[in-house]
């Protein structure tokens, strides 16, 4: 469970999240007429940020590779059993800050300590994802799975492809892709 959404954005509002259902609505004002629009509030660009900080692609994303948003880092605070996971990660770069404890007893090469925080290359943050939240699937390259970025893509779905098909997660998905992956969620 997400309890956390931060950046290093002062103008960006930290989105906390309690155990249960959790909605996320844009909110009008009281004059607001009634065909005014919540288009441009944040909310996709809330999935957008979830997505980054699990090891999305910034240079596959047009918001959060905005010139403006260069430099700037986004994170998360998840629940991994008992303990709280904080991850942040910058607009640029190829590295990951995340807590130690969610990295124990899996062997990844640490860039940096910073106190109980390891940073990690993005490629070892993915592994990492992909043995420690879905161990029944098999991590190593080699193996013919899906990746946990893979399945992602089908719980927090961005783009209009992705809910016009149920079976598609993005526009141009290879149909062996396709297969595998909703093979295994099922």
């Amino acid at each position: 469970m997400i309890t956390e959404i931060r950046s290093s954005l002062d103008s960006f509002r930290t989105g906390s999240f309690r155990p249960g259902m959790n909605v996320v609505l844009a909110d009008t004002v009281d004059d607001s007429e009634e065909l005014e629009s919540t288009n441009g509030l944040g909310k996709t660009t809330l999935i957008r940020i979830i997505q980054f900080c699990l090891g999305s692609e910034v240079s596959r994303d047009k918001v959060l590779s905005h010139p403006h948003l260069n430099g700037v880092s986004f994170g998360i605070t998840f629940l991994w059993g008992k303990e709280a996971v904080e991850v942040d990660r910058c607009t640029t770069g190829d590295s990951v800050l995340v807590s130690s404890v969610f990295l124990k007893g899996l062997e990844f090469e640490t860039l940096a300590q910073q106190g109980e925080r390891s940073r990690i290359s993005l490629d070892d943050w993915k592994l990492s994802l992909s043995a420690r939240l879905a161990p029944e699937m098999p991590f190593r390259k080699e193996e013919y799975s899906p990746s946990f970025r893979e399945v992602m893509l089908y719980l927090a779905r961005l783009g209009k492809a992705a809910f016009n098909d149920p079976l598609l997660s993005f526009q141009g998905q290879p149909g062996s892709s396709k297969r595998l992956v909703v093979s295994f969620l099922l």
